[in-house]
């Protein structure tokens, strides 16, 4: 994941104060095992989501695995281990992550009781969610530049943000909220 340079956004001091100094101290472990493990909390993310777990847990597995891909991209930075091929593998972990999650809540949502404004708006939700986040991983990979959306904008360097507000389309969906 690309490393927050906006200071006012809600990575920025994730990064300054937990992942940046943890990368310094873990130049061991090579990036890629990092975002491996990232890619097996998919695992845990898509089980707790389909069987309808509490809010706190979905939420507790979403944060971890942002952290995890916060983490592989600090690791290589600032180790200096960044590769080509470790970001294709780190855009195609998070890809297959959006696609599952996304694919989750979407399912719940067309298979409530009834498809009401509800549904459509969890669905859009999640299609602009994954987009958005795939936008800008290969945005980042081949150094594209242009006018990023409001939505972008708001996923870019607002992780922590975007997670949360993953875990609230997922309440939502589950009527856990």
């Amino acid at each position: 994941m690309p490393e927050a340079t906006i200071p006012f956004s809600t990575d920025y001091p994730l990064y300054r104060y937990i992942i940046n100094p943890l990368a310094d101290r873990i130049c061991f472990i090579h990036p890629n095992i990092i975002t491996f493990v990232g890619l097996l909390l998919v695992a845990p993310i898509a089980w707790t989501m389909w069987t309808a777990s509490p809010l706190w847990i979905v939420g507790a597995w979403v944060l971890t695995r942002h952290f995890i891909d916060c983490l592989d991209g600090a690791v290589a930075r600032r180790c200096e281990l960044k590769s080509e091929w470790g970001a294709i593998f780190d855009i195609v972990c998070d890809t297959f992550y959006m696609i599952v999650i996304a694919g989750i809540i979407c399912y719940r949502a067309l298979t409530a009781a009834d498809i009401n404004l509800k549904t459509v708006i969890i669905i859009n939700a999640m299609i602009i969610w994954s987009y958005s986040m795939i936008c800008i991983c290969y945005e980042k990979l081949y150094g594209i530049k242009r006018q990023p959306t409001f939505v972008e904008l708001i996923g870019h360097d607002n992780g922590v943000i975007t997670a949360l507000i993953l875990v609230f389309i997922y309440g939502w969906a589950y009527e856990k909220i």
